[in-house]
């Protein structure tokens, strides 16, 4: 019991030391059956104009695979979670018509598991706009979770909408840097009515890329 203690503090002080400044990370580890303290990643939120500046690329995408390997990191060996995306909308940076791989700190590999709560999860088939920092670190989106937002098709009739990581609808910009909702059962949130439309959500990031620099970027 011991000798696993020391394993999940192990590698809790290699995923520290990767960190970048602006992410706290608390995590609960899981290897070989066992698991470590419960918490979560958290980060701090940019706004709209933040995440626009701060994005490499911006794209919409359907997820066609998804896998997780270890891998060496700079202090020993990590998981990660590999996402592919079938790139059908290019809002900003990279080519339309290709796939783009993400790769996300995290992930199960046999009997070992290394879980971030608070880390963007994916699943094949699923649709998303996605902020690619210019640097990964330890998620490759910009503000983490903040940085991910969802293509919403209703399961009864309805026009299709935008929703945040939690799933709320995103009604506004300005709801962006709002902090994620603690239960994310899609149930217990609204219809997304009143909700940007895909189109929506595409014409206010193109506007946006097109202001001028503004250094709206977060310490």
């Amino acid at each position: 019991m011991a000798g696993e203690k020391e394993k999940r503090i192990a590698v809790a002080v290699r995923l520290i030391s990767l960190l970048r400044p602006q992410v706290c990370l608390l995590f609960v580890v899981i290897l070989a059956g066992t698991a470590g303290p419960v918490s979560a990643m958290t980060v701090r939120a940019p706004t709209f104009p933040e995440l626009v500046a701060e994005s490499a690329s911006i794209v919409r995408g359907r997820v066609t695979e998804v896998s997780s390997r270890k891998v060496a990191g700079a202090r020993g060996e990590l998981i990660k979670t590999f996402v592919t995306f079938r790139v059908s909308t290019v809002l900003k940076g990279t080519s339309a018509g290709q796939e783009v791989t993400l790769a996300f700190l995290g992930g199960k590999v046999g009997d070992s598991t290394l879980d971030v709560p608070g880390m963007p999860t994916f699943s094949v088939g699923a649709e998303d706009y996605l902020f690619v920092a210019s640097k990964a670190g330890i998620c490759p989106l910009v503000g983490a979770m903040h940085g991910r937002y969802r293509l919403i098709t209703p399961q009864k009739p309805g026009r299709n909408y935008v929703a945040r990581e939690d799933h709320e609808p995103l009604v506004q910009t300005n709801d962006v840097v709002k902090p994620m909702r603690q239960e994310t059962n899609p149930t217990a949130l609204s219809d997304g009515s009143s909700a940007l439309t895909p189109a929506e959500f595409e014409k206010l990031i193109i506007a946006e890329v097109a202001q001028p620099t503004r250094g709206v970027r977060r310490p």
